[in-house]
């Protein structure tokens, strides 16, 4: 007991004493360790950066969708007015092929060199060519050159041709284009020119339509019937229909081919 009493004295004896003088500063403590951020958080910010992204290239596809579809209105609009201001035209009523046809007149038909000009002894104008001849204008449409059974079938009192000769019957169509009014048969005269010169005058039977009872014609009315000539028939072949103007101090006189 004694001895540890006394142990414990030398303990207490032999301690250091603390340096004299001020007391040394504290440490400061340890500092601490920066919040991280949690996960939880990145994902969520990561969202909203990703939506925002999106509703800002929407609205930039919008904006240029809205662009385009102004433009194609506006040039939409340009059209329709152009359109509606361009003038409408009227269908046509379909042409009658007859009416459109061309007809072949004198001065329409052709000189070639070297032959005589239309409408000569040397080249008679063809079936169905109009001529002006005064103030008529004149075709022949059909010629009949043998048309003894029609003259003997129109009449029974008609005497037949003489021997050697046969009827011959000429259809013609006239318009007048004069400014008064004239009578066709009073104003216009017709011969056949037979091939070997000679002319023969018409008449001698009763015929079917004939042009002389086509009374007095006013400016722009048509006219048509027959004339008859009685020709000797070695004289048919390359024979020609004279017309010209009675009592007329011009040179209206026109050939017309029979064939």
């Amino acid at each position: 007991m004694e001895m540890a009493d006394e142990t414990a004295n030398r303990g207490e004896q032999h301690q250091p004493e603390p340096p004299s003088g001020p007391a040394p500063p504290e440490a400061p403590p340890p500092p601490e360790a920066a919040a991280q951020p949690s996960t939880q958080s990145k994902r969520t910010l990561w969202i909203v950066v990703a939506i925002v992204g999106v509703v800002v290239l929407c609205s930039m596809c919008s904006c240029a969708g809205l662009l385009g579809l102004g433009s194609v209105l506006e040039e939409e609009i340009e059209i329709a007015d152009e359109t509606a201001t361009e003038p409408v035209e009227e269908p046509k009523p379909p042409e009658d092929p007859e009416e459109t046809a061309p007809v072949e007149t004198l001065d329409s038909v052709e000189e070639t060199e070297g032959e005589p000009a239309p409408g000569t002894r040397g080249n008679p104008l063809p079936l169905g060519t109009t001529a002006r001849i005064g103030d008529w204008e004149v075709k022949v449409t059909e010629v009949n050159l043998n048309a003894n059974e029609v003259i003997a079938s129109e009449n029974p009192f008609n005497d037949p041709p003489a021997d050697g000769t046969q009827f011959i019957l000429v259809t013609l169509e006239a318009k007048y284009v004069g400014e008064e009014s004239s009578t066709f048969w009073a104003s216009m005269s017709y011969k056949f020119y037979g091939s070997a010169g000679n002319t023969f005058s018409s008449g001698g039977a009763v015929i079917p339509s004939p042009i002389r009872d086509a009374g007095e014609t006013f400016p722009g009315a048509e006219i048509f019937g027959n004339v008859l000539f009685e020709v000797p028939s070695d004289q048919i072949d390359s024979g020609a229909i004279i017309m010209e103007e009675s009592l007329s101090f011009r040179d209206t006189r026109v050939f017309f081919a029979v064939r």
